[in-house]
């Protein structure tokens, strides 16, 4: 639908929001304004069926829920982002404690993508590792100016292995 003016308008999270050239910005701060996200650092049972739905939404290759469960359970910091009762994006961390974490499985639903939850979330774990010798993650190529943007350097050094 158009308004007078040649506007698009929508209806997302209950707000009518109007998409022009010149109210874009305007329209995405309403749109965060209206939705609460909630930052969580531990883990129910609830959100395992998320998690796994979340994982399904961005494509990557489907796991079990034991597997997820044990996962997150190992990791040493771990942030679940809701809105409502649904799960909009979650990272976790491993380390050793001392020298050397690693973030990983960051995601955000494509839905909510671009609103900042996925850097507060990596801002977030980033912070939980504060005065470890090195952090590092892993990024799919599409995603590596997401993480250049927020001060993260490319490595030219990095190997990794996977099994057959």
């Amino acid at each position: 639908m158009h308004d007078k003016n040649g506007v698009a308008e929508y209806t997302k999270y209950g707000k009518r929001v109007c998409f022009g050239k010149q109210l874009k910005l305007k329209a995405l701060a309403v749109l965060e304004k209206s939705m609460q996200v909630e930052y969580k650092s531990d883990l129910n049972e609830l959100m395992l069926q998320g998690i796994l739905e979340l994982i399904d939404s961005v494509g990557w290759p489907s796991r079990k829920i034991e597997d997820i469960k044990e996962a997150f359970h190992k990791s040493t910091f771990v942030r679940v982002a809701s809105s409502g009762d649904k799960i909009i994006g979650f990272g976790r961390t491993v380390d050793d404690g001392k020298y050397y974490g690693m973030v990983v499985d960051l995601i955000v639903h494509p839905d909510f993508q671009g609103q900042g939850i996925g850097s507060e979330i990596l801002s977030q774990l980033a912070n939980e590792m504060e005065g470890f010798y090195t952090i590092s993650l892993t990024a799919a190529r599409s995603k590596i100016d997401f993480y250049k943007r927020r001060g993260w350097k490319e490595s030219k050094s990095t190997m990794s292995w996977k099994k057959k």
